[in-house]
């Protein structure tokens, strides 16, 4: 972590990107995916890579570890558009696939004590009407979801009663609540789990109102997410992206952070580092959080040498052509060749401008 020892490759004969490395809460397994849509797990002890899931419609970026590292969920898409969430299991590798087809469900996120898995879906339908012609616009239709992962979970959000009663512990109960407590411990250090069978129709409805979701997570006895305004062709939207946080118990939800480009949560969810305009600053993820802190990055430098700078950004570019061209042909060109024919020009660029005119003619010889 410090830096000091040489870096160790773990893959190789890569044939195009990879992204987003997460480590397994053991620290036994890095999810990944590329840009083909495939999702690969790669056991650090053994270097055994393993192909796990093949999305067919674009990229997978929701991938996210249970709190022991024993399964990974997503999603992946449906021949219908729509996608659906999906766990792979560590134990026996097995893939399969959690929710059903009639929604689109997407961003799952675990439960860090096991019991639930959360996710967004769409399912509100109340279009708005338009003011210029009768046509119709879905918007805000995001709910947030939770699976019981076992039969035996209740309800976190039964009808509430305003009932009051009052129990006094009997003799023994103390040692019973001790008993409890070393068997809870003892189940935390196995992997999180699930009761497959009927999971599907375990799912529970968070009572939050429908909106523009997005960045789901969860801590101990809260959610987390963004909530943003309808996106816009031509201007910015009417809402700044607030970060929400939400009681389970209380069933609240309030704006932990305003204007928020993006969150990334601790691991013992205790603290959220948020990015705001061109700071980031750290809160206390709980409701009410008042005393932020900004992480100052005045002393951060780097040392640039634009002429190695300009070989790495055509490189870059040449690879961005080579995975995302829209014909796997490149109409019939050797893209190799013409990378070596244009790369040695890179050595008598003297300005940016001149690297984009390189670029340039590099990519016309595709002629599209």
């Amino acid at each position: 972590q410090a830096g000091n020892s040489k870096p160790e490759q773990l893959t190789k004969d890569g044939k195009g990107m990879r992204y987003q490395p997460d480590w397994s809460p053991d620290g036994k397994r890095i999810a990944f995916s590329d840009k083909e849509g495939k999702i690969f797990v790669l056991t650090i002890e053994t270097k055994k890579l393993e192909e796990i899931a093949d999305e067919k419609r674009g990229l997978v970026r929701d991938y996210t570890w249970s709190p022991k590292g024993g399964h990974l969920a997503f999603s992946l898409a449906d021949e219908s558009g729509y996608d659906s969430i999906y766990i792979w299991s560590v134990e026996d590798g097995t893939l399969r696939r959690v929710t059903g087809e009639m929604f689109d469900e997407f961003n799952p996120a675990w439960d860090p004590e096991g019991n639930f898995l959360y996710y967004i879906s769409r399912r509100e339908y109340q279009p708005q009407i338009s003011d210029m012609e009768w046509n119709f616009a879905t918007n805000r239709s995001h709910g947030i979801y939770a699976l019981a992962l076992r039969k035996d979970v209740e309800n976190p959000f039964p009808p509430e009663s305003d009932e009051v009663t009052v129990e006094e512990k009997k003799e023994g109960e103390a040692e019973d609540d001790k008993k409890e407590e070393a068997e809870k411990t003892e189940e935390q250090e196995a992997y999180t789990q699930i009761d497959f069978d009927g999971l599907a129709g375990r799912a529970i409805r968070v009572p939050v109102e429908a909106d523009n979701y997005g960045g789901l997570s969860a801590t101990k006895g809260h959610i987390l997410y963004g909530r943003q305004g309808a996106f816009f062709y031509g201007r910015e939207s009417y809402a700044k992206t607030d970060l929400m946080i939400y009681g389970i118990e209380d069933r609240k939800a309030s704006a932990l952070a305003e204007d928020v480009a993006n969150y990334a949560l601790s691991s013992d969810g205790s603290k959220v580092l948020v990015r705001q305009g061109r700071n980031f600053n750290l809160y206390d993820a709980k409701p009410d959080a008042k005393d932020k802190k900004t992480v100052s990055t005045e002393g951060l430098m780097v040392d640039r040498i634009p002429s190695q700078e300009w070989l790495a950004i055509f490189d870059e570019a040449w690879r961005q052509y080579r995975d995302f061209f829209y014909v796997e042909n490149m109409h019939g060109y050797d893209w190799e060749a013409l990378r070596e024919q244009y790369r040695p020009l890179v050595k008598h660029v003297a300005h940016r401008s001149d690297l984009n005119y390189v670029l340039g003619e590099m990519v016309a010889e595709l002629n599209v």
